[in-house]
């Protein structure tokens, strides 16, 4: 009778050790778990402040863009002005030069 009760609780033993191998299984998972939480949110603060840098650098460079447009088209707007101002310059140095004609042959009809 005391073989069977040593053998009985020789099972029981047998038997509960697999839960405490879970339970220790567990244990350790549940620390791993909280030990890589530090890790993780460290990983998360570093991809934000990544992406709030990547957004600015987009917003600069949206900036930038705006004011490139807006750079070409005043320079358009002053080749436009210059060339317009070209043409002038030239019709009126041909009316120059006609009218200093009309002067040189009024001159001669006259002297």
């Amino acid at each position: 009778m005391l073989s069977l009760t040593k053998e009985k609780t020789a099972l029981q033993e047998a038997h509960q050790q697999p839960e405490s191998m879970l339970s220790l299984t567990k244990e350790k998972t549940a620390l791993q778990e909280a030990h890589q939480q530090p890790e993780s949110i460290l990983c998360l603060t570093k991809e934000k402040a990544a992406l709030q840098e990547a957004h600015q650098q987009l917003e600069s460079i949206l900036c930038l863009t705006k004011e490139k447009a807006a750079l070409q088209e005043a320079h358009q707007q002053a080749m436009t002005n210059l060339l317009v101002g070209e043409d002038m310059v030239n019709m009126l140095s041909k009316a120059k030069v006609k009218l200093e004609q009309q002067v040189d042959d009024k001159s001669i009809i006259v002297g």
